[in-house]
C-alpha cells in the first residue's frame, strides 16, 4: 500500500506539519477520518461543505439552486427523477 511509505501516514493516523515564517512549527495529528464509522458526518455538515465549495466555484450557482440540490440529495430515495439534480448542477 502506497500509504505505508508516506512518512505522514502512521498506522492509520495522519500527521501534518505547518511552518510559518516567524512562528513555531505546529504538528497536527488526526486518527479518525470524517465520514468514517468512528466519526460520522451529519447532513448539515455535508450541506455546509457543499455551500462553501459551491460558493468558491469558478462559476458559482445561485444559493437557491444549491439549497434545492441539497434538499433533493437529502431525500434522494424519494426523488422521482434524479436527472433534476444533474440539471441543477449544470446551471
Amino acid at each position: 500500500d502506497e500509504n505505508m511509505t508516506d512518512p505522514n501516514f502512521i498506522n492509520g493516523r495522519t500527521q501534518i506539519e505547518v511552518e510559518m515564517e516567524g512562528q513555531p512549527r505546529v504538528v497536527l495529528h488526526g486518527s479518525k477520518a470524517m465520514g468514517g464509522p468512528a466519526n460520522p458526518v451529519g447532513l448539515e455538515e455535508i450541506a455546509e461543505k457543499v455551500r462553501k465549495c459551491a460558493a468558491a466555484a469558478q462559476k458559482p450557482l445561485p444559493a437557491a439552486t444549491i439549497e434545492r440540490v441539497i434538499e433533493l440529495v437529502a431525500a434522494l430515495e424519494s426523488v422521482e427523477d434524479v436527472a433534476e439534480v444533474a440539471q441543477l448542477l449544470r446551471g
